[in-house]
């Protein structure tokens, strides 16, 4: 299971890599959204 979790988390880099600083700052607010209710 540990190299499982191991290429999980490489794939979640990639994946943070790829959609770049814009990418994250926009999936990042839309959890703080969720995580207050505002988003149904």
């Amino acid at each position: 299971m540990k190299g499982g979790i191991y290429m999980t988390m490489i794939t979640i880099m990639e994946a943070f890599a790829i959609i770049g600083v814009g990418g994250t700052l926009a999936i990042v607010s839309y959890l703080i959204g969720l995580s207050q209710g505002k988003i149904e």
